[in-house]
């Protein structure tokens, strides 16, 4: 039985956009921030892509104060996508988590050494990257979950390869416009709505997806 559980889980306008080109845009509300938060809380990683990292710059922590009383369980593993090797080590997540896991995908000479908490795995096709980051989170002993969270031009490879199992879609009612970045529905194939629900000014949609 397989240890791992891939989802992705995006928020998208009303006109179908994932954001506004090279700039962070907030899409989702009060409600899909906590649920989201809630989900970082319970998984074993977050994956994201080097664009968001560059341009977002998160911390990807999950947040005491959205837990509803709740506690934090554990801070996830974060795994980069890098694959062009443009991330750049003075980004939020490498100053504030210095202590934190990190898978780095990279297939660049980073050209010096890194702290012990940062994991370099090579690669370029994005399934055999999956399984080397599988078997670099159990080299570490982590299991579970992993949700991939962006940006768009990841998760439309993730869902064009068949990485994921199911995709959580946030949308709201809000509207971009052109310079927006639009999601292609057409690398969502073979999938069904397993979920909906409201969630304020906006819904949210999780389907089952047939992974490779």
């Amino acid at each position: 039985m397989n240890e791992y559980f891939w989802f992705g889980n995006i928020a998208i306008s009303l006109d179908q956009k994932l954001g506004k080109v090279n700039t962070r845009t907030n899409i989702s509300n009060d409600r899909d921030f906590k649920i989201v938060n809630d989900f970082r809380n319970n998984i074993c990683a977050i994956g994201v892509g080097s664009n968001t990292i560059m341009v977002d710059d998160p911390s990807l922590n999950v947040k005491e104060h959205l837990l509803d009383e709740k506690k934090v369980l554990s801070q996830p593993t974060v795994i980069i996508f890098d694959r062009r090797g443009v991330v750049t080590l003075d980004k939020e997540i490498f100053k504030k988590n210095n202590n934190r896991t990190i898978i780095w995908v990279n297939n660049t000479n980073v050209g010096h050494e890194l702290p012990k908490n940062i994991h370099l795995v090579k690669g370029v096709d994005l399934i055999d990257i999956k399984n080397k980051v599988e078997n670099k989170l159990s080299d570490i002993g982590v299991y579970g979950a992993i949700m991939i969270e962006g940006g768009a031009s990841f998760i439309h490879s993730c869902l064009s390869e068949g990485v994921l199992q199911y995709l959580r879609i946030f949308s709201n009612d809000k509207i971009i416009g052109q310079d927006g970045v639009q999601f292609r529905f057409n690398h969502l194939t073979n999938y069904k709505l397993i979920y909906d629900n409201k969630l304020d000014n906006g819904m949210e949609y999780i389907y089952k997806l047939n992974s490779k």
